[in-house]
């Protein structure tokens, strides 16, 4: 049986993305996403299935709401790596993590094991400071949740070709950083968070920022993988 070095596991959500984009959005990203960080690395690597289901709380007023209690997921996420490590010993598990919900419990996960085990699970998010940056230069904007952005990726991903914008008032969210206080249905009807009333679908844009994540994920585990290995080295002596 071949021993993989590295895992890859994304993680998403099933909660409403607003009237233009399916519950699965944030699974489809993170796994398609995943799929190609996976044929990007040099490395033996495996991406494992997607967790399709996180914490969506903030969403729980619109229909058909998926989502977990923190310790539920906090517990689940813990014994299914510990499985991993004790079953296969990898170097790393590199999660990435398409839902912001997510955040905080996988990195309490991560920070459960990290100083008991050889092997390391480390957070990966999307979304992260870099592809924002990417996101304000192709679309002047970054969003919240089911705009501009993801809603650009998701098109791209299911091979709808689009370039349109949609324009409704209730599309712009009305605080920053609204959902880590208040449910969505308080900062918007529509399911919608997004920095403008406009919502831009620009398939040729969403390819462009997905190519661009993929790269940048790849280059970030990548070298996670190789300090990883540089401090086990001289650990050992």
């Amino acid at each position: 049986m071949t021993k993989y070095d590295l895992l890859l596991i994304p993680t998403g959500s099933f909660e409403q993305h607003g009237p233009l984009l399916g519950y699965d959005t944030d699974s489809l990203i993170a796994e398609t996403i995943t799929e190609k960080v996976s044929e990007y690395l040099k490395v033996s690597n495996i991406k494992l299935p997607c967790i399709p289901y996180g914490i969506s709380k903030e969403h729980k007023d619109f229909y058909l709401n998926g989502s977990v209690q923190s310790l539920s997921y906090f517990n689940y996420i813990k014994d299914l790596f510990l499985s991993l490590i004790e079953t296969s010993n990898p170097k790393l598990i590199a999660l990435i993590n398409g839902h912001g919900g997510n955040i905080n419990i996988l990195s309490a996960v991560s920070n459960d094991l990290n100083y008991d085990y050889k092997s390391k699970v480390v957070l990966f998010h999307i979304f992260n400071k870099q592809v924002n940056q990417k996101a304000e230069e192709l679309f002047k904007l970054t969003d919240t949740h089911a705009g501009t952005v993801e809603t650009s990726i998701y098109y791209f991903l299911k091979n709808i070709q689009k370039n349109e914008i949609l324009s409704n008032p209730e599309y712009k969210k009305k605080i920053t950083s609204g959902l880590q206080l208040f449910r969505t249905k308080e900062l918007t009807t529509t399911g919608v968070i997004n920095d403008s009333e406009n919502v831009e679908i620009d398939t040729d844009k969403g390819k462009k920022l997905f190519n661009f994540i993929v790269q940048d994920l790849a280059d970030k585990i990548s070298e996670m993988l190789l300090k990883i290995e540089t401090i086990h080295k001289e650990a050992n002596g």
